[in-house]
């Protein structure tokens, strides 16, 4: 496990130095799961297992609110067949990481659909008495009617946590929650160099997580910020480490 951290702090203090995202290619991304594998005390190679693991942890990757992702348009990569999971095997060992691409894809439409909801969504009156507790343990909404439920119940809470605070505090509160939701899909609606990228990336972290609890890969907007906020603390301007959210939204 010390080789581990090793590996994976150097690889994170690379990122940083570059102060951009690194150049990933397939071979790369093959070869450093390798060598995270080589250095697990469990896993030694990628099982049938592991690869639904990674199937499961890649869309919630993409969709850690499951806002966007109907069930039916996932269900093949969320129970896959024996079949699927062996093909998909076959695949990693080939540098092929075309079933994730495949996904991807899946959430560019999905993208485009909760635009259409959003626009419903401001004509529509916000419920009351939602509850934080509504939204723990989801399952991906199974119609788009659930989904725009959702997000409406959603949206209704964030206005209800909104008015708590003074008139300035309310409008920047909800236009920060608006310009983080289109930021995180402009992410993933860039060119395809761009997106390759980026898949790579959560290929990469939807494999790391898939082996324990403690092995994680750091994505270069992670590490940069991790960097950004240890050194801070060091300079007395910065929250306790343990406090800083390493989750990818």
């Amino acid at each position: 496990m010390h080789r581990l951290f090793f590996l994976v702090l150097s690889f994170l203090l690379t990122i940083c130095a570059e102060s951009k995202a690194p150049q990933l290619t397939p071979r790369d991304v093959k070869f450093k799961i390798e060598e995270i594998l080589k250095s697990h005390a469990a896993y030694k190679k990628l099982t049938p297992e592991l690869i639904e693991r990674i199937l499961t942890n890649f869309i919630n990757e993409l969709d850690p609110t499951k806002s966007y992702f109907l069930e039916e348009e996932i269900t093949v990569w969320l129970h896959p067949s024996e079949e699927l999971i062996q093909t998909i095997l076959e695949s990693f060992s080939r540098s092929d990481f075309t079933a994730f691409t495949q996904i991807h894809a899946i959430l560019e439409q999905a993208i485009a659909r909760r635009s259409e909801i959003e626009a419903e969504i401001d004509k529509q009156p916000l419920p009351a008495n939602v509850k934080s507790d509504e939204f723990k343990e989801l399952a991906f909404a199974k119609t788009r009617n659930e989904l725009l439920n959702r997000c409406l119940r959603v949206k209704a809470l964030q206005a209800e946590i909104a008015e708590r605070l003074n008139e300035e505090s309310r409008d920047i509160f909800l236009q920060r929650i608006q310009k983080r939701r289109l930021n995180r899909e402009a992410e993933w609606l860039v060119n395809s160099d761009e997106k390759q990228k980026i898949i790579l990336s959560c290929v990469m972290k939807a494999t790391a997580e898939s082996l324990d609890s403690h092995t994680n890969y750091f994505t270069p907007s992670e590490a940069n910020q991790f960097m950004i906020q240890v050194q801070q603390r060091y300079l007395g301007s910065a929250p306790n480490c343990a406090t800083i959210s390493m989750a990818f939204l």
